[in-house]
């Protein structure tokens, strides 16, 4: 063969080989993409306001900052009644098929209400949970697992749940979880964290989440002490922004302003438990991608920060 025909034969080999290579590649990652988002889907498709606000299962773990129940707590973020008739929470491990039910009891929850379901119960817990509106018997991991809000009673099946019309919020918890709502799952509980929602929510476990202290509300529980929010804004860099004026609007105190330090620290005190609120920032020399961002405080909340854009 003359070296022209074979250099040109090699050639066509390799754009062969590439174009395949391409083609493996993205379907590679169209599938990875699919499986994660599966979970985002199911939740998005229905949406009430009641969410799960609180998980917890280190109970029993024998010390004085454990609980004697594990529990899932929810929230009615929105601004009607929801009627749970029907209803349950459901529990799977971070890789099972298989889901614990435990049934709601037939009541409306008011806008801004709690609703706590109780499940395992150990005597080695430290402190008693308040009164719970539900009780099952579920045994919760307390670092990894997955938790659904379903508006029946019927069983979820298989690892990541296929029944978009039944699952109103969903949560799994830790790295390790296969099922999340949103890109990824949020963080791992442990026997004295509970899994806790600081936020509005975004169908997004990762950012929805964080790890707390736990503290369960009932239907019944009294009107919670007030909270405080703290942050700071940066920039890109890091750098404090200080002397910059920062408003939180919600709940029946009227809005509130503040300045930041000359490190760029604000804080708000005395707020109101259980509350949506939305802060924003007000800079003539610094522009923010997200300048105003609602949150929901269930308890005191560190870290809320702003970030400038790239000047």
């Amino acid at each position: 063969m003359p070296m022209y025909g074979y250099l040109r034969l090699v050639t066509l080999t390799l754009m062969v080989l590439i174009s395949a290579i391409g083609v493996f590649s993205q379907k590679i990652q169209t599938t990875r993409s699919i499986r994660q988002a599966t979970p985002e889907t199911e939740a998005n498709l229905v949406s009430t306001g009641l969410v799960i606000s609180q998980v917890y299962g280190g109970a029993g773990c024998g010390t004085s900052g454990c609980l004697k129940n594990d529990y899932i707590e929810l929230y009615n973020q929105g601004t009607t009644a929801i009627d749970v008739t029907g209803w349950s929470v459901q529990y799977s491990s971070q890789f099972g098929s298989t889901w614990s039910v435990t049934a709601l009891t037939s009541v409306m929850i008011r806008p801004g209400q709690f609703y706590l379901v109780a499940e395992r119960f150990d005597a080695n817990g430290g402190s008693s949970i308040p009164t719970p509106d539900a009780t099952g018997t579920i045994d919760l991991s307390p670092f990894s697992g997955k938790v659904a809000l379903v508006n029946s009673t019927t069983a979820l099946s298989g690892s990541c749940p296929v029944a978009p019309t039944s699952v109103v919020d969903f949560l799994g918890y830790s790295g390790s979880a296969s099922c999340w709502e949103g890109v990824s799952p949020g963080p791992g509980g442990g026997l004295l964290t509970a899994a806790t929602r600081v936020g509005v929510d975004t169908d997004n476990n990762t950012p929805d989440f964080a790890g707390m202290t736990p503290r369960p509300h009932s239907s019944l529980s009294p009107t919670a002490a007030p909270v405080s929010l703290t942050g700071r804004l940066m920039t890109s860099d890091g750098r404090g922004i200080p002397n910059t004026t920062v408003t939180i609007a919600g709940g029946e105190l009227g809005p509130r302003s503040t300045r930041t330090s000359l490190t760029g620290y604000y804080r708000f005190d005395g707020l109101e438990s259980a509350t949506t609120y939305v802060v924003s920032v007000q800079s003539r020399r610094y522009s923010f991608t997200n300048a105003a961002r609602p949150v929901t405080l269930m308890d005191d909340l560190v870290s809320f920060d702003f970030i400038a854009e790239q000047q």
